[in-house]
């Protein structure tokens, strides 16, 4: 992590990454989609054709489906974890030796 002393704005008009990504350059998502819809024949987007697969699995009981849908729609839950401070004794550890 920079030491926050060092760190110096960028002076008005000033370019950090002056050659940064090339214009052209496609991101990997867009590529992704690209890919995908040139694999999927019809007149639905290729985010309806994943949405329906989606919906199959569901229907047919695919609990990992099932999960992403859940997941999606309302959020994962949060793990919590209680501390509880419970008064008790040590617990007595014992060493048994082995009869030579």
């Amino acid at each position: 992590m920079p030491n926050p002393e060092n760190i110096i704005p960028p002076k008005k008009g000033e370019i950090r990454n002056p050659k940064g990504r090339g214009k052209g350059n496609r991101n990997k998502s867009t590529i992704m989609k690209e890919l995908l819809a040139s694999k999927i024949n019809g007149t639905d987007t290729v985010e309806q054709q994943l949405l329906k697969k989606v919906y199959e699995a569901v229907m047919s009981g695919d609990l990992k489906a099932i999960a992403l849908v859940l997941d999606g729609a309302f959020g994962k839950d949060r793990q919590t974890i209680e501390n509880v401070n419970i008064e008790s004794k040590p617990i007595k550890v014992e060493f048994i030796k082995k009869d030579e």
